[in-house]
């Protein structure tokens, strides 16, 4: 699903998993430590964009995008 980088598929670890599930993702990940560094920046960017999008517009994708800053 990824746009060729699957660090893109990883995102999803920061942006719905608090932190305890987030640790238990990483460590079942399949990917090297640059990659979920990768993973988290696109949550950062994701986060970032959607926020500013969806602030006023849809509360519970605010909120996971709010989520996904916070955990980047």
């Amino acid at each position: 699903m990824g746009l060729g980088d699957h660090a893109c598929d990883l995102m999803a670890g920061w942006a719905i998993f608090g932190n305890e599930a987030r640790a238990r993702f990483r460590e079942a990940a399949p990917a090297d430590a640059a990659s979920l560094a990768r993973g988290r920046n696109w949550a950062l960017s994701f986060g970032l964009m959607a926020l500013a999008y969806y602030r006023e517009r849809n509360l519970v994708l605010s909120a996971i995008a709010c989520r996904a800053i916070s955990a980047a």
